[in-house]
């Protein structure tokens, strides 16, 4: 369940989204279940059109911060008993973050502020499908954790080891980035800063690499950025609020069409 410090914090972030941001785009109620079905379809598509650059500069970063892994963990270790670092990766708790993002996003389709709705789902949506990803690449990559060896580079694909990447980095980006993407500004930066902090108390409490953050933080954020482009877009093309129903009449036919 989610913790109190977290309900305080993010109900307060997302009042602030309601009493600031200006509506936008026509309000289509049912634009949340169109761009559940576009999304699902279009995830593996946009993965393969990935540009392999941007792919390649990802992984050398990973893998030139892996070759120090050990060494920053140890130097991020002696923040272990830190308080504020155990308050902040609460964050990254996917069985907070995602009921917590439920109950933010049905609060918003009581606010007359589409674009409120809009990054309310998109950090619903970015939650779900970044948290699978993630698991996905945990059971293939099968690394161990910092806590169960003293080595950095231990890989057993399909072992149950569960380190690569990091699940908390990826809900903290998944959750939070969204509300960033839509509402730029020293208010929502603020939530890049809580997602940087959760993804390090993970390296100094020890449950993670620092290159396994680094996997988390990458997936998180480029989930919700592409989620992001593909709800703005809609709106921005035209299709936001283009659901329509059309009588359908034939000779031995009179129905409803419905077109979203």
């Amino acid at each position: 369940m989610p913790t109190p410090t977290l309900l305080i914090v993010l109900f307060a972030l997302s009042s602030a989204f309601v009493r600031t941001a200006g509506a936008q785009g026509a309000d289509d109620p049912l634009r949340f279940g169109r761009w559940l079905v576009q999304d699902v379809r279009g995830a593996v598509p946009a993965v393969v059109r990935t540009s392999p650059v941007r792919l390649g500069a990802v992984a050398g970063v990973i893998i030139t911060t892996s070759i120090w892994d050990s060494r920053l963990s140890r130097e991020a270790r002696v923040f272990d008993d830190s308080e504020p670092l155990k308050a902040v990766e609460e964050f990254g708790d996917a069985d907070a973050m995602r009921p917590l993002a439920l109950v933010i996003f049905v609060g918003s389709l009581f606010q007359d502020n589409p674009r409120v709705q809009d990054a309310a789902f998109t950090s619903l949506e970015a939650l779900a499908l970044a948290n699978v990803a993630t698991n996905a690449l945990k059971l293939g990559f099968g690394r161990a954790r910092p806590w169960q060896t003293g080595a950095a580079n231990v890989f057993d694909p399909f072992s149950g080891n569960t380190s690569f990447p990091s699940g908390h980095a990826t809900t903290v980006f998944a959750g939070l980035m969204p509300w960033v993407y839509y509402f730029p500004g020293p208010s929502t930066y603020v939530l890049a800063g809580l997602g940087l902090s959760t993804a390090f108390s993970r390296v100094a409490l020890r449950h993670h690499w620092p290159s396994d953050v680094i996997g988390g933080a990458f997936m998180g954020s480029a989930v919700s950025y592409w989620l992001y482009r593909q709800h703005t877009r809609d709106a921005a093309d035209g299709t936001f609020g283009s659901t329509r129903v059309t009588p359908v009449l034939g000779a031995r036919t009179v129905g409803l069409m419905v077109t979203f």
